[in-house]
C-alpha cells in the first residue's frame, strides 16, 4: 500500500509518503512541512489544555490566574483562532488533494487531535471529490519522531511495522 500520512495539530502539518512495496518493507519518509502562519508569528503553536484560548487573566496573560481563580472569555480572540484554524485546515487539505492527484494512490491517513480533525472535516470535500480514500485517527501525533508514528499506527494496524535492519536484509539470527 502506498498513502499519504499527514500529522497536524493547530500550527503544524507533517506530511510523509508511506510505502510497504519495497524491498526495505514499510516505509514513512519524505517528510514535508508547513505552518499555520498566524499561529506561529503569534506564539499560539497549539491548543493544550493549560493554555486554552481565549482565558484572559491577570495582567491580560492568556491562562493567567485570576483574582478569585476567575478568567473571562475573551470572544474575539477565541472566533480569531477558529478562523486561522479553518484557514489552515483549508490549506492542508489543499495539500493533500494535490498529493492524491499527482501520485499513483488516492490512501490519505490524517493523524489530528480530535478539534483539530473536526476542522479538517469541514473542509474535506475536494478530497473526497478526488476519490481519496481517508483514515482518521483523533490524537495528536506532531511531537513524535518519524519512526514512534510509525510504530503507533503500526499498533493500531493502519500500517505495517518498519523492518528492523537485520530482517530487512535477511541476516537475522539464526536458531539451532
Amino acid at each position: 500500500m502506498k498513502a499519504c500520512v499527514a500529522t497536524v495539530d493547530s500550527a503544524h502539518a507533517r506530511l510523509f509518503t508511506y510505502d510497504d512495496t519495497g524491498e526495505e518493507g514499510a516505509t514513512l519518509g519524505g517528510e514535508r512541512t508547513f505552518e499555520s502562519p498566524g499561529r506561529t508569528e503569534h506564539g499560539m503553536f497549539t491548543d493544550h489544555q493549560g493554555m486554552k484560548p481565549g482565558i484572559v487573566g491577570t495582567a491580560g496573560h492568556p491562562g493567567a490566574s485570576h483574582r478569585g481563580g476567575h478568567g473571562s472569555v475573551d470572544d474575539h480572540r477565541t472566533g480569531y483562532l477558529a478562523a486561522l484554524d479553518a484557514r489552515f485546515a483549508k490549506q492542508v487539505v489543499e495539500e493533500l488533494t494535490t498529493w492524491v492527484r499527482d501520485q499513483a494512490t488516492s490512501n490519505i491517513i490524517i493523524v489530528a487531535s480530535p478539534k483539530m480533525l473536526g476542522t479538517l472535516r469541514a473542509h474535506m470535500g475536494p478530497l473526497a471529490r478526488a476519490g481519496a480514500s481517508i483514515t482518521e485517527v483523533d490524537e495528536n501525533m506532531n511531537n513524535l519522531s518519524v519512526s514512534q508514528i510509525q510504530e503507533k499506527l503500526a499498533r493500531l494496524e493502519i500500517v505495517r511495522p518498519r523492518m528492523r535492519p537485520a530482517m530487512a536484509h535477511g541476516t537475522g539470527a539464526s536458531t539451532r
